[in-house]
């Protein structure tokens, strides 16, 4: 894929490049962080951190209760990264 910026220089993307483009416009599209996902089965939107000290360890934070709209860039993204 080849795309121009303002200044009129040409740039290539590959295709890594290309999915990644894609996934951060969805994810700013529907509001969703790179370490959200989606638990199905609780139908909510998680936020998990991993801390590191000496060990690590992950938090959850509940964000929302999920839409239709979560379901839909869950549906998406797992599209998307399957192709790779």
């Amino acid at each position: 894929m080849k795309i121009s910026d303002k200044s009129g220089t040409t740039i290539v993307l590959d295709e890594c490049q290309k999915t990644q483009v894609t996934l951060n416009k969805l994810r700013e599209l529907f509001d969703w962080k790179p370490s959200y996902y989606l638990d199905p089965d609780a139908k909510q939107v998680f936020d998990v951190q991993t801390y590191h000290t000496t060990h690590s360890w992950d938090e959850c934070t509940l964000i929302r209760d999920a839409t239709e709209d979560d379901y839909t860039f869950a549906r998406l993204t797992s599209r998307l990264l399957s192709k790779r």
